[in-house]
């Protein structure tokens, strides 16, 4: 049946819109960690200050725990997420820090340790981090 080819021959080889897809593509590359959190310990009372920074990304974003960490609402604390352009490549970095309370990790229980990761976002995708553990230090 003639209608069942057309139907296939589209299917398989929609050639404008690939090759334009590609271009896309090839433009605007996946994020780069160019640093990734560590695993680390909340001392006393110092919060532990996870760190992450990626290339090309747009955004970037810590998840503990399987949640998104949004930014605290107090004024003092420092933007979750800076922006600059690396003078030498061009290619803008994105960095992200956030401060972890001992108490955020006491309150957690669950089955794992309390654990963050680092979301690198652009249009072309995510990337994750490896993930990051969170300990409270021997009194």
């Amino acid at each position: 049946e003639p209608n069942g080819y057309l139907l296939e021959d589209t299917l398989h080889s929609p050639t404008s819109s690939s090759s334009d897809g590609e271009l896309l593509h090839q433009t605007v590359p996946l994020p780069v960690f160019l640093e990734e959190p560590t695993d680390t310990y909340v001392i006393k009372n110092k919060p532990a200050t996870l760190q992450c920074r990626a290339a090309h990304a747009l955004q970037v974003y810590f998840r503990c725990n399987g949640a998104r960490k949004q930014h605290p609402s107090s004024v003092n604390s420092p933007p979750m997420q800076q922006d600059f352009v690396d003078p030498q490549t061009g290619v803008r970095n994105v960095e992200a820090s956030i401060n972890i309370t001992r108490n955020e990790v006491e309150e957690y229980f669950g089955k794992d340790k309390f654990k963050c990761e680092c979301i690198a976002w652009s249009s072309r995708g995510q990337i994750r981090s490896q993930p990051a553990a969170v300990d409270v230090a021997c009194k």
